[in-house]
């Protein structure tokens, strides 16, 4: 924490015409400790849900792939209709997979990127370098396109506030939404395999 204390003294953040000091801000020491700790969270249940969640549609897909391959064979045993609910399904599925994997780039890049600006931070203060924060702020969100400057935008402008723990809490928050996300895949699923289970027919 002592780290994070000299970094804190040093940082300086411009914001229209005025500068806000980091080392003035309430609570630095526990904001840096929790931002650390959810940003480290946030990345590694993401991923983990991304991972799930690609399990569900890979077998969602495979499934669907021989259903229409053997139609053929498959129209003996199950009805159109129930062949067609099953392909609608995946369908709602993969684009609900595509919405949490969209969300689990943003939330992984976050903490990963967290992590390296850390390390970042932590050398050039042990190097007595004085950053202009305002400018790296401004560089980052330059370099994201929209609707994710959307996120990086709201975050950002929290922090140039001295509210350090908002970036991680939204992301947290995105994390729930992701997870949302998946556990619909999984219900859609648990459906699919109903109405073909009901459905079949020797």
């Amino acid at each position: 924490m002592a780290i994070f204390s000299r970094l804190a003294s040093k940082i300086h953040v411009r914001q229209r015409r005025r500068k806000i000091n980091m080392a003035d801000i309430p609570n630095i020491h526990e904001q840096v400790l929790v931002n650390h700790l959810r940003s480290e969270m946030n990345g590694r249940a993401s991923a983990i849900l991304d991972s799930f969640s690609g399990w569900l549609l890979g077998g969602f897909g495979a499934t669907s792939a021989l259903l229409v391959s053997q139609y053929n064979s498959v129209s003996k045993h199950l009805a159109p209709d129930t062949v067609r609910a099953f392909l609608f399904l995946f369908i709602w599925s993969l684009v609900f997979g595509i919405i949490q994997k969209y969300l689990s780039v943003i939330i992984v890049v976050h903490s990963q990127g967290a992590a390296i600006g850390r390390n970042l931070g932590e050398k050039t203060s042990e190097k007595s370098i004085d950053l202009d924060f305002e400018v790296v702020l401004a560089e980052l969100e330059r370099s994201v396109l929209y609707p994710a400057r959307w996120f990086v935008s709201r975050g950002f402008a929290k922090l140039r506030n001295g509210d350090l723990v908002s970036s991680t809490r939204f992301y947290s928050w995105l994390l729930q939404v992701q997870g949302i996300f998946a556990v619909l895949q999984a219900i859609l699923i648990l459906i699919a395999i109903f109405k073909v289970a009901s459905a079949f027919h020797a």
